[in-house]
């Protein structure tokens, strides 16, 4: 799993997602990569490409029901990338980092419930 950043005009964004290569991923979301300075921010390995897209997918979902502010609408971000969803504002990092935190201690997303021992990310 991965978080790219990237600057767009007036905005900064994140993406999240999952690629064997982050590095490669990052440069292929980029159509001019001088103009959206786009950037590895975080890496989280799974034990298998098909549960890292299970994680992901379930991430994603996880957001979309309790933080849908986070979500950057296409329209802002399709000029400017190849990618179609699965973009989150900057603000949300410590978010999205709390829940790749979460993953990385055994929580599982695909469940849809933190562990007691976890606390709702912030």
């Amino acid at each position: 799993l991965y978080i790219l950043g990237f600057k767009l005009p007036g905005l900064d964004v994140i993406k999240l997602g999952f690629s064997s290569n982050p590095e490669s991923r990052m440069r292929q979301v980029q159509f001019d990569p001088a103009k959206t300075d786009g950037k590895v921010q975080r890496v989280v390995e799974i034990e298998t490409g098909h549960r890292a897209i299970c994680v992901e997918k379930a991430l994603h979902l996880h957001i979309k029901t309790h933080r849908p502010d986070l979500i950057v609408p296409p329209a802002l971000f399709r000029k400017r990338t190849r990618t179609t969803s699965d973009v989150y504002h900057r603000h949300g990092r410590s978010y999205i980092s709390a829940l790749l935190d979460a993953v990385e201690a055994g929580w599982d997303p695909t469940l849809q419930s933190m562990p007691a021992s976890q606390t709702e990310p912030s």
